[in-house]
């Protein structure tokens, strides 16, 4: 069994709004991420945090999606990732909801390791979904809750699976990145993409 954690509990500052209900190609940027998920996992959590109400009403009686509320949602992001994690009982594959354009064959491509995290890299840029295998469940919820995802992720071995998918290293921080997805995926978005 595999399970998806969207993590969706931020203040969307640099946006200005809640930039997870922000349109595009219709429907809202969370929506991209869970549908493509759904087609690689058994399960789906959606933690949120600020913008609780907003996502909560959208996805609350939707099949196979849990909503988890973060009240340490001030914490940051792992303490989104811990909540999430606590709730698992497979392996894990986790995405920020702000990633709408990540190829369904990227899921794909991290669940075949053979190891027990994978990280899809583009351009030498390292992306998302993560992998963490469910043996790893218990240690990353001893981390002291001062740590981060990528602190937990560089303790072990990582496949770092080469992907051509510009979609897995870009998220959508700033309206100037919503504005350039919804123009094109064109490469200076890409080459300005955090590295994860």
């Amino acid at each position: 069994m595999i399970e998806g954690i969207i993590l969706a509990a931020g203040y969307s500052s640099r946006v200005g709004e809640n930039k997870m209900l922000l349109t595009y190609q219709g429907k809202p940027l969370i929506d991209h991420v869970i549908e493509t998920m759904q087609k690689h996992v058994d399960h789906v959590f959606v933690v949120t945090g600020h913008y609780h109400q907003e996502i909560s009403e959208l996805y609350k009686n939707k099949k196979n999606i849990t909503i988890l509320y973060n009240r340490h949602y001030a914490q940051g992001m792992f303490s989104s990732v811990r909540l999430a994690v606590s709730k698992t009982q497979g392996d894990m594959m986790i995405v920020p909801g702000d990633m709408p354009v990540i190829f369904s064959s990227t899921y794909h491509e991290v669940k075949q390791t053979k190891k027990l995290i994978a990280v899809p890299i583009h351009n030498g840029k390292r992306g998302h979904p993560i992998y963490i295998h469910k043996s790893l469940r218990k240690a990353l919820l001893e981390e002291p809750p001062t740590s981060h995802l990528k602190a937990f992720r560089d303790k072990h071995d990582v496949d770092w699976i080469k992907v051509n998918d510009p979609g897995c290293i870009l998220d959508i921080d700033t309206k100037s990145d919503y504005q350039k997805l919804n123009t094109s995926l064109r490469s200076e978005s890409i080459e300005n993409a955090n590295d994860c």
